[in-house]
């Protein structure tokens, strides 16, 4: 795993100047780490498997709570991370620079289930990615085992298209801010002539998938929760207007999962967008602030720890699994 220095998000280091660290610096860090945007981490070599190994097939990564969504070249993979309530705690005492002693809890213990939405025979890869809307945040740069020497300026972004996935097919995921429900969405943008029944999809290691409300919502069951997915709406792009067209879902006995669209003009844009991306969003935020405060040019310095588990590979069983060596806290 980890014994780590991460430094979270841009012009966010570690501050130790002698300050103290108080209940009210710990609550106004939290508050502003609640308040962060989701955004997409973009893979630079940063991101490991759970064998410590670098994630190749990782290109972007955004998280909410303990689930963690990667772009990967196959489509998307869904982990979901169950930390052990127990923890081994030791009080560290003594410290130089104004910290006081506090009590530290080591050895934290991650179980991880991975489900992916393989998009079969689609062509995913970094050379067909446009990035939009980079994050506010500025750049992170990232100290592991293994990039000792750092990476840096790793750059967030608010929207990933990925070009021409299927022939004439964009997939476009971003962030959705105006909902706190579904932080995240993705459109198929389907180009003029081009067939949207190329679009496959298949997720892999959950228990069942299900279609509901007339063929327009999918269920996915796994052993973390259900997720939804759906809403369906699509349509015809003309200038600034939109025609919607009738859409459902189709899923065959491989559990295949394809769209179903009504007559259209295929001489114009066709915009496939499930309303509902994921509804499941579990878990507390695994990440902890002790202190914020400002220089004389207004950057932004917190300092705190995040508890993260590396990329799991995929396990057929579909259960909660060790993903390895317990948690140690990334600084």
């Amino acid at each position: 795993m980890k014994f780590i220095c991460l430094v979270l998000f841009s012009l966010i280091s570690i501050i130790l100047s002698g300050r103290n660290v108080t209940t009210d610096k710990t609550a106004d860090a939290k508050e502003w780490l609640k308040n962060q945007p989701i955004s997409f981490v973009e893979n630079k070599g940063q991101f490991t498997d759970s064998e410590g190994k670098p994630a190749k097939d990782v290109l972007f990564k955004a998280s909410s709570g303990n689930l963690d969504i990667y772009i990967t070249t196959n489509g998307l993979s869904y982990v979901f991370n169950k930390y052990e309530e127990k923890q081994e705690e030791k009080t560290v005492s003594g410290l130089k620079d104004g910290f006081p002693g506090k009590i530290e809890k080591e050895n934290r213990k991650v179980s991880c289930y991975r489900m992916d939405m393989n998009l079969k025979d689609a062509s995913i890869s970094k050379e067909q990615i446009l990035k939009e809307l980079p994050g506010k945040q500025g750049v992170t740069n990232y100290f592991y085992p293994n990039c000792p020497d750092g990476i840096y300026g790793v750059q967030e972004f608010g929207k990933i298209t990925i070009k021409n996935i299927y022939k004439g097919i964009d997939w476009v995921i971003y962030t959705n801010s105006a909902s706190k429900g579904q932080p995240l969405k993705y459109d198929f943008v389907v180009q003029p002539q081009a067939d949207y029944k190329d679009i496959k999809m298949k997720f892999v290691n959950a228990q069942s998938t299900t279609l509901t409300d007339n063929d327009t919502k999918l269920k996915i069951k796994t052993i973390a929760g259900t997720i939804e997915e759906g809403g369906l709406y699509s349509y015809m792009k003309s200038s600034n207007e939109k025609q919607s067209v009738t859409t459902s879902y189709t899923i065959d006995k491989n559990s295949v999962v394809q769209f179903k669209i009504g007559q259209y003009d295929k001489t114009k844009p066709l915009v496939i967008d499930p309303l509902v991306w994921a509804t499941y969003y579990g878990g507390k935020m695994d990440d902890h602030c002790f202190s914020i405060c400002t220089d004389s040019h207004d950057n932004i310095y917190v300092t705190g720890i995040s508890n993260s588990a590396d990329f799991p590979l995929q396990q057929i069983t579909g259960a909660y699994w060790q993903s390895g060596p317990p948690v140690y806290s990334d600084i």
